[in-house]
């Protein structure tokens, strides 16, 4: 028994022999391929404790017969070179084990497609660019034990609460996305929290109030979002023209019963 390193480089003849080989330890796809083709003996990996190689590699190993490998199914394994997420979730299938990878970069909602839930978490490194919802992006998060890139990721779209777990660890390089909130009417507080999440332009509906209460509330808005905002009751000029200064779209003051001030 040894390693399959250690074993390939004593084992040096060219005809196939009978040998009873035990592998232990961590090991490469690519050394264990090698090691079955040396025997007429299935070789036992049941010691195995980490496998490294390619997904082309990884997936040959795992597709050798009982009559060339056995033990194989529980080991961790890690991915090298490019990875598609399609070929992650093809190895993860093949060992209970931790599957570590970094994964090439693609829309939220295509890596949600390849990627399962596993029983366990996987490693995975993720990139994510593009367009995404909130709730794309938490799947991803439970996904991987990595937190996810979202660097690249120009809006995000969702509700409040999903919205709110994109702020958290689970997720690195965000700030600067535009968000939409899918709530339908959040109120002039729930908004300003939206705000805060990012310096993108924030796009919502903001429950009617009276001009004064929505810019108390909205101190952080800007011209550049797009905040639906109905006033109504009673309002000076001044808090009608600090609203209009908070959104790009139109003030409704239709419910105004009367407007102070010059």
């Amino acid at each position: 028994s040894g390693t399959a390193a250690e074993l390939n480089a004593a084992l040096t003849e060219t005809a196939e022999n009978a040998w009873t080989l035990s592998v232990t330890g961590a090991v490469s796809a690519s050394d264990l391929i090698a090691l079955a083709g040396k025997t007429a003996v299935a070789v036992d990996a049941v010691a195995v404790t980490s496998l490294t190689g390619s997904p082309a590699e990884v997936q040959a190993l795992y597709a050798l017969g009982m009559s060339e490998l056995t033990g194989l199914g529980n080991e961790p394994v890690t991915l090298t070179g490019p990875v598609t997420a399609t070929q992650a979730q093809d190895v993860a299938a093949l060992t209970t084990g931790m599957v570590t990878a970094s994964i090439e970069a693609d829309t939220a909602s295509a890596l949600v497609a390849a990627l399962q839930v596993e029983a366990v978490a996987n490693d995975y490194t993720l990139t994510v660019f593009g367009a995404a919802t909130a709730a794309d992006l938490n799947t991803l998060a439970g996904l991987t034990s990595v937190p996810v890139n979202i660097a690249g990721v120009t809006s995000i779209s969702g509700d409040l609460a999903d919205l709110g777990l994109i702020n958290t660890g689970a997720f690195e390089g965000r700030g600067d996305e535009a968000i939409t909130v899918t709530d339908g009417t959040i109120t002039a507080a729930e908004a300003t929290t939206a705000l805060g999440w990012t310096t993108g332009v924030v796009t919502a509906t903001v429950a009617t109030d009276s001009a004064a209460a929505l810019n108390g509330a909205l101190t952080s808005a800007s011209g550049s979002d797009a905040l639906t905002l109905t006033v109504t009751g009673t309002a000076t000029a001044a808090d009608l023209i600090a609203l209009a200064g908070k959104t790009s779209v139109a003030v409704d003051a239709t419910g105004l019963n009367n407007i102070n001030g010059t």
